[in-house]
This record gives C-alpha cells, sequence and structure tokens, in this order.
C-alpha cells in the first residue's frame, strides 16, 4: 500500500524531540515542514529543505531521538506502515 498523503493533506510537518523553540511565541518541536501539492503520489520521494536550519537542542546528553510525522493540525499521519528516513545534523558547540 502506497502512502497517499495529497488526500486532504496540504503540509507534513516532521517534529523532533530534540529540539523546543519559540516561533511566533508560539513553542514548537517542527524539525521541517513542507506543502504537498508539488508530490506526486508514489513512493519514494525525496524533500531537502533550501537551506539549512539550526535549533538549539534541548538536552545535555542525547540517548535517544524521536521523530514523528504529521498533518497542519498535528494529527499523526497513517503512512501505511511505509518506514520514513530523516537525516539530521548535531553540532556540538
Amino acid at each position: 500500500m502506497v502512502p497517499n498523503i495529497k488526500r486532504s493533506v496540504d503540509w507534513v510537518f516532521l517534529h523532533c524531540d530534540l529540539i523546543s523553540q519559540r516561533v511566533n511565541d508560539v513553542p514548537s518541536d517542527v524539525l521541517y515542514s513542507f506543502s504537498t501539492p508539488g508530490l506526486e503520489v508514489s513512493y519514494p520521494f525525496e524533500k531537502e529543505p533550501y537551506w539549512l536550519e539550526w535549533h538549539p537542542v534541548n538536552k545535555n546528553m542525547i540517548n535517544s531521538i524521536r521523530i514523528w510525522v504529521t498533518d497542519r493540525r498535528g494529527n499523526p499521519l497513517d503512512l501505511n506502515g511505509i518506514d520514513v528516513a530523516v537525516r539530521i545534523m548535531v553540532e556540538k558547540e
């Protein structure tokens, strides 16, 4: 089963528990987001940011990372069991 994220999903958000930031004075753990109108209904697809954004990490020691995918309302996306690969870079100050 190929996930059809275009059906009623106009934005996809990748969340990460390593970050906690404020965007327009609202707390956020969004690592990256993208709109779906330019996507073909197929598998796989790749999305890369146009520029890198660096967010402060909210942990002193990283022993686990949780990343999840939602729509713009915060509802988890049903990807029909398809794996999601995310590459992040962590830089020590």
